[in-house]
């Protein structure tokens, strides 16, 4: 403890706007949102081969609630944003640990192999982020339906709202098929994996990565897509260290973190 009454890591000039210095010195601060993230209430058996080819299989399984030895499924706890605000609170930016009173500790790629299930070896993965014109003009022509949303990205509740994208159908041909198997990597990837601060949107970039996915859904691909959720996660905690206002939001893989804690 040094001068002020701050615990030395909270001393520097950098953590002026961190949660954990506003706290110590008596600010009341309500716990960060989780509001990206969306559940998979099911994942349909056709897209487990895709799925696999593009490494994403095991990952896909958990979030669905992996199956029991003896029936039923495993449904995966809520997420629980104060666990996810303490941890935030504890976040040193400048070495991507979490400080405890016990020492340093962090979320690292064995972790997120070990518990997700997600590559962490391959080619690293860079999605350029497409004009408005590109990805809008995409999507009125792969579903038929014009978006007349914000430029933020495809709005979830209009994902979840196109009609034709309840249950796929059991004799569904195979574009039918792909394009509710696109509608899913919409929220694996832009609602689970890389939740990001836009609100109930798929950023573009994420429309454009799921439609290469759909498109080329049954070659290999060697994303590592775990050194990619980590980064993402790494990211959002640390952005969320200088968030203090009312509602203020967390972004990242949260399951990821939750199942780590």
């Amino acid at each position: 403890m040094a001068h002020g009454g701050l615990p030395e890591l909270l001393q520097q000039r950098y953590d002026e706007n961190h949660r954990g210095r506003m706290i110590f010195t008596g600010q009341q601060l309500g716990p960060l949102r989780a509001r990206s993230v969306h559940k998979i209430k099911e994942l349909d058996p056709r897209f487990h081969e895709p799925l696999a080819r593009a490494g994403l299989l095991p990952f896909a399984l958990m979030m669905a609630g992996a199956p029991m030895e003896v029936g039923g499924r495993t449904p995966l706890p809520a997420i629980d944003e104060a666990l996810l605000t303490g941890l935030v609170d504890r976040w040193r930016p400048e070495t991507h640990t979490f400080h405890f009173p016990f020492g340093e500790m962090a979320v690292t790629l064995r972790d997120v192999a070990m518990l997700t299930g997600l590559p962490i070896r391959g080619a690293p993965l860079i999605v350029s982020r497409p004009a408005r014109e590109q990805w809008k003009g995409y999507v009125a022509d792969r579903f038929g339906v014009q978006y007349d949303g914000k430029d933020a990205g495809l709005s979830m509740s209009w994902v979840h709202g196109l009609t034709q994208f309840g249950p796929c159908p059991l004799d569904a041909d195979e574009n039918t098929l792909m394009q509710h198997y696109e509608v899913y990597l919409y929220v694996l990837l832009g609602g689970i994996m890389f939740c990001n601060t836009a609100g109930d949107y798929v950023v573009p970039h994420i429309v454009w990565l799921a439609a290469h996915l759909a498109s080329h859904p049954y070659e290999p691909t060697s994303y590592s897509w775990g050194s990619a959720v980590l980064a993402a996660t790494y990211r959002g905690l640390c952005d969320a260290t200088q968030r203090t206002k009312r509602k203020a939001t967390i972004t990242g893989c949260l399951h990821l973190l939750q199942l780590w804690s």
